[in-house]
């Protein structure tokens, strides 16, 4: 069983349920927790955030299936740690894969282990609920984002092609990239020079 968010780092552990699955020759049940509150959709229809996350599901199942493996997803309504719990006792889960976040500081580390009960730690509340055993997986640490530059961007693009976009303002520092100098006065127009 593997519940997951709808989150890029959530994708992290998919390799390491792969590698489990194969070892195991097991069937992977990907579950995605919504919880609840929200305004009932009529009868027969999907919300927007039940779409998202059946989409989601599909899409990684559909990568394990392309490698071999039996994969399964199913979308739940309710409390995560619970309904990871009640989800892997209806489908005698032999394995819960969880994700958990990286810690923000250092001393958080020693703070507290993985177990420690933090309730804002859902992997921490699904180990204490489950009945079965439970492996945390910690994403990998994001690598810096790479400096670009606009012209080596362009450059993988092709030609540029003007577009009429509008006049709209743009705050300066959403302006990211470098250009060559242009002569601009601090209002951003050309600067004009005086003949001598």
């Amino acid at each position: 069983l593997v519940p997951l968010t709808l989150s890029s780092s959530a994708k992290a552990k998919v390799p390491i349920v792969e590698q489990h699955a194969r070892a195991l020759d097991a069937d992977v049940l990907l579950l995605h927790v919504m919880r609840g509150g929200g305004a009932l959709p009529e009868e027969g229809l999907v919300t927007a955030q039940e779409a998202r996350a059946r989409t989601h599901l599909e899409t990684v199942a559909a990568g394990l299936r392309a490698r071999g493996l039996r994969a399964r997803s199913l979308v739940r309504t309710g409390p995560v740690a619970s309904t990871v719990r009640d989800t892997a006792a209806r489908h005698s889960a032999a394995l819960i894969v969880v994700g958990s976040a990286a810690p923000g500081k250092l001393s958080s580390l020693f703070a507290r282990s993985p177990l420690a009960g933090d309730r804002r730690d859902q992997a921490a509340s699904i180990a204490r609920l489950a009945p079965c055993p439970v492996l945390i997986v910690r994403p990998p640490a994001e690598p810096a984002p790479a400096l670009r530059r606009f012209d080596a961007d362009a450059a993988c693009v092709g030609p540029i092609a003007p577009h009429v976009l509008g006049t709209r303002t743009v705050e300066v520092t959403r302006i990211v990239g470098t250009v060559p100098p242009l002569g601009l006065a601090a209002d951003f127009r050309p600067v004009r020079r005086r003949r001598e």
